[in-house]
């Protein structure tokens, strides 16, 4: 698949489901992946709660503005900044803390 010919269609479902982009929807689209979280945190295994929040973090990008070749663009612009980090030894966190990057 190609992240951006799927942004394109997803665009193109998300304006006639939902109507126009607008900085108006941000606390709506928010709200939502609030929820669409809590649906995770009961059942982890389910890859479809997961990809509800893909789904809406990439309609919440495109809200802000992004175009979908702009935001896969970003989206490995960021993995590599990732991959260009420090991070600790995974085996220092606590399970169920959250693994960060060193900062400094």
């Amino acid at each position: 698949m190609n992240l951006t010919n799927h942004l394109l269609r997803q665009r193109s479902w998300s304006l006639k489901t939902f109507g126009p982009f607008g900085p108006d929807r941000n606390s709506g689209i928010l709200k939502h992946l609030e929820k669409e979280i809590e649906e995770v945190r009961k059942c982890p295994s389910d890859i479809t709660e997961w990809m509800d929040i893909v789904i809406l973090a990439f309609h919440g990008a495109m809200n802000a503005g992004y175009s979908p070749a702009g935001i896969a663009a970003a989206l490995e612009t960021k993995q590599l900044k990732n991959e260009a980090r420090v991070w600790p030894d995974y085996r220092t966190v606590p399970a169920g803390e959250p693994i960060e990057h060193v900062r400094g």
